[in-house]
């Protein structure tokens, strides 16, 4: 049995997370990420460079 308590996600406030700027080296696309195992989300690379 699964249950997942929904009362919790109304005060996480997403907005306020740090996102950091990538640029995917195997076909360049650029998105936001967070988190320690990022693939990019058009060609699921990991060989990511991180961006100023």
């Amino acid at each position: 049995m699964c249950f997942v308590d929904s009362s919790a996600a109304d005060s996480v406030d997403l907005s306020a997370a740090a996102m950091t700027r990538y640029e995917c080296s195997a076909c360049g696309n650029r998105f936001k990420g967070m988190g320690s195992k990022l693939s990019c989300p058009d060609c699921q690379s990991t060989d990511l460079k991180k961006l100023d």
